[in-house]
């Protein structure tokens, strides 16, 4: 799930987002089809201050798990991360 949305303000355009990701099940492309166990959360600002310019802040939060036949359960719980990104639009 995605929620955006659009503030205009002075010619700059401001887009909050919410981004919310579940994922339950294999990956047939993979060796012994390992499950796989998503729950990932994002949230941030990308600031356009011009239509040439843009600026992103991103903060992500995930608990990811996935096993197979050869290895346990591996579980990455609480990986966290802060994104900043600058565009040049031409």
């Amino acid at each position: 799930m995605t929620a955006t949305y659009k503030v205009t303000r002075n010619k700059q355009v401001l887009f909050p987002f919410l981004r919310y990701q579940v994922y339950e099940g294999g990956k047939k492309q993979e060796r012994d089809a390992r499950s796989h166990s998503v729950n990932d959360i994002e949230f941030g600002v990308e600031w356009q201050p011009n239509p040439s310019f843009e600026l992103v802040t991103e903060w992500y939060h995930g608990d990811r798990r996935f096993e197979d036949k050869a290895q346990a359960a591996q579980h990455g719980s609480g990986a966290a991360s802060f994104a900043f990104q600058a565009q040049f639009n031409y």
